[in-house]
């Protein structure tokens, strides 16, 4: 949800030793039109980068692995579950990780 969750911005600051550092941001299409929290990721990672040899190597993608099961989109009809015809997208990975199961 930002940039501070889930301890990264230490986890930015032990990446500005590794070289060829490849962030990629999920959800971008719906993150970049309802917030700034594209913007904010990526300036969160190049402040940490700023004094990094490495910082010329950093590597920020956007992409979508299809949309978070959430409630407004399963409602709505926006959410799609997979078929044998048709990947779908993605589950319902919060529930998944609060019940300590993992999936591949």
């Amino acid at each position: 949800e930002n940039a501070n969750n889930g301890g990264f911005p230490q986890l930015a600051v032990h990446m500005t030793k590794c070289a060829q550092v490849c962030v990629i941001q999920n959800f971008a299409h719906s993150l970049l039109q309802s917030s700034n929290n594209v913007q904010d990721n990526l300036d969160a990672i190049t402040t940490a980068f700023d004094r990094s040899k490495h910082a010329d190597d950093l590597v920020f993608y956007c992409v979508d692995f299809g949309k978070p099961k959430i409630a407004e989109f399963v409602k709505d009809k926006r959410w799609k579950q997979s078929t044998k015809d048709r990947v779908g997208d993605q589950e319902d990975w919060k529930t998944t990780a609060a019940s300590g199961g993992s999936e591949v």
